[in-house]
């Protein structure tokens, strides 16, 4: 039972066989889930994403909240609240937010990524180039490349900002959609 409830929150937000996704039967699928799980973490968190997906940060924000508050343990949610703060310009916040994932998870990429360009803004670099570094090892991203690459830069490690955006380059033809105004 408990997998296959996994296997369906999974699948909230993907579409069915060779179609996009239908934000009308997102909202139908969380609703279910919703009531079929009451008060679950992840249900809470699939919301707050769907949420934030629609712009509604103040809700988004309270719904990861409520999933950090039954489920403290899960970084996914602090990862998404630091996402969140970071769009919304608080960067103390999110810088707090994905050091809170680090600690429940090492090696979650999206945090390590996310706050070593925040590192990368505030001109850590040094910080930035640890965590860029760890996210590649862990999941090589074409943008983490070019942030790492930026970030080798502006220390004056000019090989070094070479070689990753030799490796950005490499990495480039490959890229899904949407990618293409980073290309330049």
């Amino acid at each position: 039972a408990a997998a296959t409830s996994g296997l369906v929150k999974a699948q909230v937000f993907l579409p069915d066989a060779q179609e996009k996704v239908a934000h009308e039967v997102v909202d139908v699928k969380l609703q279910y889930l919703e009531e079929l799980f009451p008060n679950d973490f992840i249900v809470l968190f699939l919301k707050g994403l769907r949420s934030e997906e629609m712009e509604d940060y103040s809700a988004a924000q309270n719904l990861l909240e409520q999933s950090i508050a039954m489920n403290p343990n899960f970084p996914g949610a602090y990862t998404e609240l630091g996402y969140l703060k970071q769009l919304r310009f608080d960067t103390e916040g999110a810088i707090e937010s994905f050091e809170k994932a680090l600690k429940l998870d090492p090696q979650f990429q999206k945090a390590l990524n996310n706050l070593g360009f925040l590192d990368l803004l505030a001109g850590r670099y040094a910080e930035a180039i640890e965590h860029l570094s760890r996210s590649q090892t862990v999941a090589p991203s074409f943008l983490t490349a070019i942030n790492l690459g930026d970030a080798y830069r502006y220390m004056g490690d000019h090989e070094g900002a070479t070689q990753e955006h030799a490796v950005a380059i490499r990495n480039a033809t490959s890229l899904p959609a949407g990618y293409e105004r980073y290309l330049g």
